[in-house]
Parts: C-alpha cells; sequence; structure tokens
C-alpha cells in the first residue's frame, strides 16, 4: 500500500501548531471526501508525522492554479 506522508520539518514548532498536528492525527472521520489517516508518530529524530491516504490527481496548487486560468 502508497501512503503520503506528513511530517512538519525545517523550522521550530511552535507549540500550537503541535498541537493542531497532534489533533489532526487524533480525528477518526470516515467519509469519502477526508482522506484517511493511517498512521501517526514521531520518527527517531522527534519529527511529528501523519501517514494518510494517497490519492490521485492533481496537486492543491495544480488545481488552484488551474483555476486562476
Amino acid at each position: 500500500m502508497r501512503v503520503a506522508v506528513k511530517v512538519i520539518e525545517g523550522r521550530a514548532l511552535a507549540e500550537s501548531d503541535l498541537r493542531r498536528f497532534e489533533r489532526e492525527a487524533r480525528v477518526r472521520i470516515e467519509h469519502p471526501n477526508i482522506v484517511s489517516v493511517y498512521d501517526a508518530g514521531r520518527t527517531h529524530g522527534g519529527t511529528p508525522y501523519l501517514a494518510m491516504e494517497l490519492l490521485s490527481g492533481a496537486t492543491l496548487t495544480e488545481r488552484l492554479a488551474a483555476e486562476r486560468m
């Protein structure tokens, strides 16, 4: 199974950012318009991550750019 992995790295995490990320990890909503979160945790280096359902198609950036045209 292929998954998308979401991480927050490359900068110091504000406490509010970390709380929001952890809240996202705990929410388990089953709906056809919301991606599923399969796993959450921290790497050995302490970086928080979410393993999520991988969707095919254009990225959000690509879709927004196409709508501006």
